[in-house]
């Protein structure tokens, strides 16, 4: 795991914890369909994606976090208390992940097309920034720059 973390190798094995797992029986729409809520961190990163603390996910994995490494941020999680939204603290730009398939009906799904357009979003926010910061590097190399968090509140204002 990243950052010195840890992983436990199966969730489902733990007391309490539901199983994450793909179903093995049922059609593919039927095992990728959303399992479960994950409520996200009030005022983290994902919450802005979603303007929200809840989103339901369709969950498919065994392993989860045991412990999370020094820079890794949990900011969602399973009702069982699995971590399903990441972001790497001091990152440079961002570095989110979850631990569901936001690429599965990507088009159709309303929490992957939040997500998407969201992230293709910071994307565009972060390179213009960095342009920004190469060309105030190139004209004044006093000029400060980077890619505050301020941009994301900003973007989620229009």
């Amino acid at each position: 795991m990243a950052f010195r973390g840890s992983l436990y190798p199966e969730i489902r094995d733990l007391p309490g914890r539901m199983n994450h797992r793909m179903p093995p029986e049922g059609t593919i729409e039927e095992k990728f369909a959303r399992r479960h809520d994950t409520n996200l961190q009030k005022g983290g990163v994902f919450e802005q994606i979603w303007r929200g603390t809840v989103v339901t996910t369709n969950s498919l994995h065994g392993q989860g976090i045991k412990v999370a490494g020094e820079s890794n941020v949990i900011e969602g999680h399973a009702p069982d208390g699995a971590p399903e939204a990441i972001r790497v603290k001091g990152a440079s730009g961002f570095a989110l992940a979850v631990q569901w398939h936001p690429e599965w009906k990507a088009e159709m799904d309303v929490v992957s097309k939040q997500l998407r357009s969201r992230v293709s979003r910071l994307f565009a926010l972060i390179n213009a920034a960095k342009l920004h910061c190469a060309n105030h590097w190139f004209w004044d190399s006093n000029a400060p720059c980077g890619f505050p968090a301020q941009h994301l509140q900003q973007d989620q204002a229009r």
